[in-house]
């Protein structure tokens, strides 16, 4: 089972002030709540028609999460998230959050779980893939960790990506920043593909996705906002049919 675990860590900030007959003082207290963790569970390969178990695992800390407010899985094909739908879950108990899915197509699947808990929400992502569909290999290549150094696997024609960081700083911790890029096939804009932003701190494990919007064609853009200082490197990812492209960008948070 391929195992994809995704945290979230939310601060909340309590402020209480108290006064007595003699003197009156103000006092702050900062509660940092156990982040929730989603351990979505998802075979990797499978056979067409072949019925296939998806699972969220909700923990927080060592307590099973029993209690979610939402727990429901997109499911789309590569190259087609417009096209994805979300099923709902079944609780089986001990946090544990299932899916029944057969696939009726070959193809290369992604499966997203959409975990709302204890005022946290946490969306990891898996990928299946289904019977031996083209370009396989291809597409496992690009599903796995990207180094430091400048990637390329595309197919279909010369596909460059204009992303300069440097245009949305400041980067400042806890602030809401706006990621715009430009994607061109054969100094063409690319439209309708799918882009994903993947923000990873070098020392850190967990990475954040965040899926882009279309704004114009071939501009693409997103919101998102960084709680800790340091060096990240962010990973353009770019799918669109025989389209496999990704491509590293470094970005510092003060």
């Amino acid at each position: 089972m391929k195992q994809v675990i995704y945290s979230v860590v939310l601060v909340f900030i309590l402020i209480g002030c108290g006064q007595n007959n003699n003197d009156s003082s103000d006092g702050q207290n900062d509660i940092v709540p156990v982040a929730i963790s989603v351990d979505l569970q998802a075979p990797e390969t499978v056979e067409i028609h072949e019925v296939v178990t998806i699972e969220a695992v909700v923990t927080q800390g060592e307590e099973a999460v029993d209690d979610a407010d939402e727990v429901v899985f997109e499911i789309w094909k590569e190259a087609a998230k417009e096209s994805s739908e979300t099923l709902e879950s079944k609780h089986e108990g001990d946090g544990v959050y299932s899916l029944e899915k057969t696939f009726d197509e070959e193809g290369v699947y992604f499966v997203q779980s959409h975990v709302t808990a204890r005022e946290m929400h946490t969306m990891p992502q898996a990928e299946i893939v289904v019977g031996n569909p083209e370009e396989t290999e291809e597409a496992q290549v690009d599903d796995a960790d990207t180094s430091e150094e400048e990637h390329h696997h595309h197919h279909g024609g010369e596909v460059t990506i204009e992303f300069d960081p440097a245009s949305s700083s400041p980067f400042t911790t806890g602030e809401e920043v706006k990621l715009t890029l430009k994607v061109f096939n054969a100094e063409e804009p690319l439209s309708d593909a799918d882009v994903t932003l993947e923000i990873k701190q070098a020392e850190e494990t967990d990475a954040i996705w965040i899926d882009l919007k279309e704004e114009e064609a071939g501009n693409y853009s997103g919101l998102t906002s960084l709680e800790q200082a340091g060096n990240y490197t962010v990973t353009v990812h770019v799918k669109k049919g025989d389209i496999h492209e990704h491509q590293d960008f470094p970005i510092t948070v003060e």
